[in-house]
């Protein structure tokens, strides 16, 4: 009888284990997700069973009456996108069989990053456009319907435009969407530009691959296969050069009407090509962006962001996720005994009193005992080769022992590193963040002042000269004259 019991309950546990294993690794995937994203907790299934028919007809109930999902079929997945948005979007949306099926969390996770992006930018009801909207037009349906924004949106292709624009009327939303049907190798903004005097930003979901192949890269080997049908057309999924080289005519176009749109995002699909193409943001010359990743459940895709105005720093807008290859961010965390205003105000003159022995100049953005955001300019390297130095001065060397006068910066010196500044107390730590922005020393100069910061933090108690607040305000003066000149 014993037996018989372990028999039955053995393979009821290992069911169990399971399930609760794969569960809770969703749940911590999920967790990764825009913190305003509603599949942050996983849809009911069996109540989207018992509420829609046509998907009961599509999914499986076990014993105790659940719904399970095939995610490897093609028509599930259709059927059960069409519900999600009906149900938490009132958006009434075809999507015609064999077209892309867009994955609702990794949309949400990109439309709530553009409004993060407004928001700096004071936009509450911004007018943007999707490049390459698709037949379900589900960017713009959801940034008109839930956000309450004006859309363009466009398409290369005549069935597709023809699906977009009825997913547009079905839903009555013509004074808020525009579907405009484009030539293939027309410029991307033109047409829209025609109907509008500028944009607050664009977005694009590109053709991931090249037309030569349907399929990523595998360098390693290791990369599983995916877990959801492969849903979309040749057009959606491919072009020739692949992600980059439809990216890159998006930069180069962006060039051309760099005062007509605020904010030029796109998604990118493989990870390498985030690495690409920010090099040719740099190659550009343009250094105002900023990265971020996607994750939603198995999968991970990742966003980019540039601006060509001077009156919005990318790089403050809050990152989803930061991006894993957004090596511009250096940061370290120092121990507090609490984080009262007093401890707080210590670290902070701290800090400035080893930026001003950096003979660097602080240009504060935002200071607060919880919260600093500065801006730092580096004119000259004075924190390499600190050994070589503290050995000059104990042989008591001449060049060592004499104090040079400090350079006066002339306007026509260009900083050879800027980076903004972050200190962020929480919970007994204070967590300080450098980011490179701009300067010839690159993200290297970055690592080399975060290491002067650990390897000084202790001395910097004991009285060393420091530059005073006169001569940092004379210096961030100079910059300033420098940088209108320029």
């Amino acid at each position: 009888m014993l037996i018989f019991m372990f028999s039955y309950i053995k393979p009821c546990l290992r069911f169990f284990l399971v399930n609760f294993q794969q569960f809770s690794q969703r749940m911590a995937r999920n967790n990764l997700m825009h913190e305003r994203n509603i599949y942050r907790r996983v849809p009911d299934f069996t109540q989207l069973a018992i509420k829609f028919p046509e998907f009961l007809k599509v999914c499986s109930l076990d014993l105790n009456g659940t719904a399970h999902v095939d995610f490897k079929n093609p028509d599930t997945l259709r059927i059960l996108t069409k519900c999600l948005l009906k149900q938490d979007f009132q958006l009434d949306v075809e999507i015609p069989p064999g077209k892309l099926v867009p994955t609702l969390p990794l949309r949400l996770n990109y439309i709530l990053w553009i409004e993060d992006i407004m928001e700096k930018m004071g936009i509450a009801v911004p007018v943007g456009m999707d490049i390459g909207c698709g037949a379900s037009c589900v960017y713009p349906l959801l940034a008109a319907k839930w956000k309450g924004w004006q859309m363009f949106g466009t398409d290369i292709t005549d069935e597709i435009a023809k699906s977009a624009r009825e997913n547009v009327s079905r839903n009555q939303l013509e004074e808020k969407i525009h579907i405009i049907q484009q030539e293939e190798n027309a410029p991307i903004f033109t047409e829209v530009l025609q109907n509008r005097e500028s944009l607050h930003f664009c977005m694009c979901n590109p053709p991931f691959f090249d037309d030569t192949t349907t399929s990523p890269e595998n360098r390693t080997g290791r990369r599983a296969a995916p877990r959801n049908a492969p849903t979309g057309n040749s057009t959606e999924l491919a072009c020739s050069g692949g992600e980059v080289a439809f990216i890159e005519r998006i930069l180069e176009e962006s060039i051309k009407v760099s005062d007509r749109v605020s904010i030029f995002t796109t998604m990118i699909g493989i990870k390498h090509d985030l690495g690409v193409l920010v090099k040719k943001l740099r190659h550009k010359g343009i250094t105002n962006y900023i990265e971020t990743h996607f994750c939603q459940g198995n999968t991970t895709r990742w966003g980019l962001a540039w601006t060509f105005r001077e009156d919005l720093l990318l790089r403050r807008v809050p990152c989803i996720n930061p991006s894993p290859s957004d090596s511009n961010r250096k940061s370290v965390n120092f121990s507090l005994s609490n984080t009262s205003e007093e401890s707080v105000r210590f670290i902070i003159e701290k800090l400035k009193r080893i930026f001003r022995d950096l003979e660097a100049a602080i240009e504060v953005l935002e200071e607060s005992t919880s919260r600093v955001d500065w801006i730092v300019r580096a004119h000259t390297n004075t924190w390499s080769h600190q050994r070589r130095k503290r050995r000059q001065m104990l042989q008591n060397e001449p060049s060592a022992t004499t104090s040079p006068e400090r350079k006066k910066i002339r306007l026509d010196d260009k900083p050879i590193l800027v980076a903004e500044v972050f200190l962020t107390p929480r919970d007994n730590q204070v967590k300080l963040e450098l980011m490179y922005l701009n300067g010839e020393l690159g993200r290297d100069g970055i690592h080399q002042v975060l290491q002067y910061i650990i390897n000084n933090w202790r001395r910097t108690d004991q009285k060393t000269p420091v530059r005073t607040e006169e001569q940092n305000e004379e210096d961030l003066e100079t910059i300033s004259k420098q940088e209108l000149g320029s």
